[in-house]
């Protein structure tokens, strides 16, 4: 349980430095993590009094089954912030996106071929656009899970659809610096 303590005050610090979590979305974890640290204090209150080892070791199942900190609140706090993280890049390519529009309009207006430069700036918000829609519903399906839902099997196939989305966004990121880079290149 201790353990557990360690961990969940970890997250809860990682979540309060976090500059990407939205004020829902951190509020919601840190929600989750202090429940989870209610039970795991009234759980240890009961081991701590238990005197029948076969009771004993009923409570002890219980730290792993009830709480799943390790399988299901790490995660969530991880992809969670994750998902914020990358829908909080759209702000910052819309950044690149006005500058590269601007060069684009100059060189354009200098009479050079901006057909290449254009392509490339398409290609980055495309993929942007891509990466936000994978990311952007990813909040929503995991704060709510619970470790029953954990226990029963539904929340498994979620988390793990939602690391997989967020590769993928991660990769349409990755995908759109290298065409704001084409972009940028083709302007010189």
């Amino acid at each position: 349980i201790n353990r557990r303590f360690t961990t969940l005050d970890a997250l809860s610090a990682k979540i309060s430095a976090s500059k990407v979590l939205t004020t829902s979305d951190a509020a919601a974890l840190q929600s989750e993590i202090a429940s989870t640290k209610t039970g795991l204090t009234s759980l240890k209150a009961t081991i701590d009094s238990e005197t029948s080892l076969p009771a004993l070791k009923v409570d002890i199942a219980k730290i792993a089954a009830d709480y799943r900190v390790y399988l299901l609140v790490a995660p969530q706090v991880n992809l969670v912030s994750a998902a914020d993280g990358v829908v909080a890049a759209q702000a910052r390519f819309a950044d690149v996106n006005t500058k590269l529009a601007a060069r684009i309009a100059a060189a354009k207006a200098a009479g050079k071929n901006t057909a290449a430069a254009q392509t490339a700036l398409n290609a980055m918000n495309t993929a942007v656009a891509n990466a936000v829609g994978l990311a952007q519903p990813l909040p929503a399906k995991l704060l709510p899970l619970t470790p029953a839902q954990y226990n029963s099997g539904t929340a498994g196939p979620i988390v793990t659809s939602a690391r997989a989305a967020l590769g993928q966004a991660r990769d349409q990121l990755k995908a759109a610096m290298a065409s704001a880079k084409a972009c940028r290149d083709a302007l010189k």
